[in-house]
């Protein structure tokens, strides 16, 4: 299960990769990631547009001097409208009510044994409801118990740690990378329409209706392109979920008289 971790500034940067090193060590079946972790020559900005796609987790890492940093804004934003998906935020030296909307309308932990322990059964929930392999309490606690010092090891430094405050950016820089990242979304998720609709439509079409009825209203050429792309759907939704059927928004009917084709 996907763990979205988003930061602004260096020591929101280090509470994120604490933070997800940890959270990996306590719940193995669970992936953090951080734009940190981009690989160099790749499309960063559809690289995050994915990996705010794929969260179902997002913990926004707030400090005393992103609190109002336009990017870390925009994760959270962008985090918020993923379905089904749990954000927070992560308060080092920040009391909650100094946290402001829109930021402050997300539930938040801040950096003490008992709050954290919260947050890790919440995302252990998370997991359980994924259909991932969570913890019992009992071991969960235990685990958590074992790696606590560390990350409390950890957390106290970066705090005491001088803030700096991220070098400024044009806006229209920022607004250009966050349309790429919006566009990115939106092609992802229009193409995965297409998946889930594309095989119901052409089921629908190729098995209600006699392979002469077909042809004759949308020709020969069309009705080869139709079953190639109805095979390459179905063959890619397989692939991505190997247990669950594709969606058929469509009713089938039994073929009248269309003889089954060997591939």
């Amino acid at each position: 299960m996907k763990v979205f971790l988003g930061w602004s500034g260096d020591r929101s940067k280090a509470v994120a990769e604490a933070l997800g090193a940890w959270l990996a060590q306590v719940i193995q079946a669970i992936e953090p990631w951080i734009s940190s972790e981009i690989q160099k020559g790749a499309r960063w900005q559809s690289e995050i547009a994915d990996r705010l796609d794929e969260a179902k987790v997002g913990i926004v890492c707030l400090t005393s001097g992103n609190l109002t940093e336009p990017w870390i804004l925009f994760e959270a934003g962008a985090l918020s409208k993923t379905k089904d998906s749990y954000v927070c935020t992560f308060l080092l030296d920040v009391a909650p009510a100094d946290v402001q909307p829109p930021l402050g309308q997300f539930q938040y932990t801040i950096f003490a044994r008992e709050d954290v322990l919260k947050l890790v059964q919440t995302i252990n929930d998370v997991v359980k409801k994924s259909g991932d392999r969570s913890l019992k309490d009992q071991i969960l606690t235990s685990m958590f118990d074992t790696f606590w010092p560390r990350l409390e090891t950890q957390l106290i430094e970066i705090k005491n740690q001088q803030e700096t405050r991220p070098a400024s950016r044009p806006d229209r820089e920022l607004l250009e990378e966050v349309l790429e990242i919006l566009r990115s979304q939106e092609q992802r998720r229009e193409e995965e329409r297409e998946e889930k609709v594309l095989p119901g439509l052409l089921s629908s079409l190729l098995l209600s209706k006699s392979a002469s009825e077909i042809q004759a209203t949308l020709g020969r050429d069309w009705v080869a392109s139709a079953v190639h792309m109805y095979r390459d759907a179905v063959r890619s939704s397989k692939k991505k979920s190997a247990t669950k059927a594709p969606t058929e928004p469509f009713e089938k009917k039994e073929p009248s008289n269309v003889e089954p084709t060997e591939e």
